[in-house]
């Protein structure tokens, strides 16, 4: 469903007007376009919520949802995108340039010392923790690379443009979930210009089953993936548990 639609009347914008009589004088179009936006962003909440091993990324997007940023010698800090709501992953290249997966931990992990004696010597990252809108990695690098650090992840939806330019744009999640927009949009209004409890709970009902059929949906998706019980292995000596840990958590 795209935005906008005028000849058939077929947009999100015309669907809003059908389901609460309403026009472009009576509810104006960037009002329209900000509540679409608004439930887009609780769809795609839902969706990140939802989805298992196939990770949704709003098709709307122009480019893969991973970064790269340079590494710099004796730098600890790295900024993350506020638009990453999601990591996934963290690579960084070694000293011999190829990609090596870091570790995730938390400053909780790191006991009997202070977080600043941890891996203070710079050397080879293999871990990171993430702060605010930072990552630190452990050790800090002792080598630049180019494109030597790469986050996977999940990112904000691609919002509609509130002076209605992207009329022919479609939300960027499966097509058959589209209307929960126009709906969302239309309670919104609904509420605010205090119809009756009837037809709000009446629109709510329908939004509600749209819910439910989208978390369905990405819930299941990924049905091509196997399900296996496996064997992990754990190196109790690099990352603590049973025995000695030279990283002291």
């Amino acid at each position: 469903m795209v935005f906008s639609e005028t000849i058939n009347k077929s947009g999100m914008v015309e669907e809003i007007d059908w389901l609460v009589d309403t026009d472009s004088t009576s509810y104006p179009l960037a009002d329209k376009a900000r509540r679409i936006n608004s439930w887009l962003e609780h769809v795609g909440a839902l969706i990140m919520t939802a989805d298992s091993k196939w990770n949704w990324d709003d098709t709307n997007q122009t480019n893969l949802p991973i970064g790269t940023a340079s590494l710099k010698a004796n730098q600890q800090q790295y900024a993350i995108d506020t638009t990453h709501l999601k990591i996934l992953r963290v690579e960084c290249k070694d000293i011999n340039g190829n990609y090596r997966e870091l570790i995730s931990i938390d400053e909780s992990d790191i006991t009997g010392r202070a977080l600043s004696e941890f891996k203070k010597t710079a050397g080879e990252p293999r871990y990171y923790d993430k702060v605010g809108n930072s990552f630190f990695l452990y050790p800090k690098p002792s080598y630049s690379a180019t494109k030597g650090f790469k986050p996977y992840f999940q990112r904000d939806v691609v919002k509609f443009s509130t002076d209605g330019s992207d009329t022919d744009t479609s939300p960027g999640f499966a097509t058959p979930f589209h209307m929960i927009l126009p709906l969302g949009a239309s309670y919104d209004y609904a509420l605010k210009e205090s119809y009756s409890q009837k037809f709000l709970n009446n629109l709510l009902g329908q939004i509600q089953k749209y819910e439910a059929a989208i978390v369905e949906h990405y819930s299941h998706r990924d049905r091509d993936t196997k399900k296996s019980l496996k064997i992990r292995k754990e190196n109790y000596g690099e990352m603590g548990g049973l025995g000695t840990n030279p990283d002291g958590f």
